[in-house]
């Protein structure tokens, strides 16, 4: 085994991702439909920014069957606001969610509706009243796909807006 040059690791990546080099890829969701396949989950996290408001429709970014993304993270950034549709997040290729995700509300009137399931956890839907900030991460574990995240709707008060 050869001794890496300075700024690489032992596998010769530059260390200017994570401490192992193998930060996974940065996509694009817009106001259409994403299919996410295995191969488009490179290294050991890849990033996922929304660059637009849904105008019309639900759009939904599918992702690939847990059982081929063993070990796999996605991030989701939600960067725009979504104040008219919704987006969704599907595990209909395979696995489900488990987890949940933290929402503040200002108004408490309408509980559980910014973000909600669709009763069989493969299809996470985030309704109207999104603002930028909003994250999802989503792991497999080989079987299902585990959930965490955290989201203000358009009712609460943000900190810079």
């Amino acid at each position: 085994m050869a001794i890496p040059l300075y700024g690489q690791n032992a596998d010769g990546d530059n260390l200017q991702y994570s401490a192992d080099g193998k930060t996974g890829s940065k996509i694009t969701w817009g106001d259409e439909d994403k299919t996410l396949e295995p191969g488009d989950l490179a290294g050991f996290k890849t990033f996922v920014y929304t660059t637009a408001a849904t105008t019309s429709g639900t759009k939904t970014c599918y992702l690939p069957d847990a059982a081929k993304c063993d070990s796999k993270e996605v991030e989701f950034h939600f960067s725009v606001a979504s104040d008219a549709q919704a987006s969704a997040i599907s595990t209909a290729a395979g696995g489900a969610f488990v987890g949940g995700i933290g929402v503040i509300k200002a108004d408490d009137t309408h509980p559980g509706t910014i973000i909600q399931s669709n009763g069989s956890n493969t299809v996470l839907t985030l309704n109207d009243n999104i603002e930028p900030g909003g994250w999802i991460k989503v792991w497999s574990n080989g079987t299902n796909w585990y959930v965490s995240g955290f989201f203000m709707s358009a009712d609460a008060t943000a900190a810079f807006s």
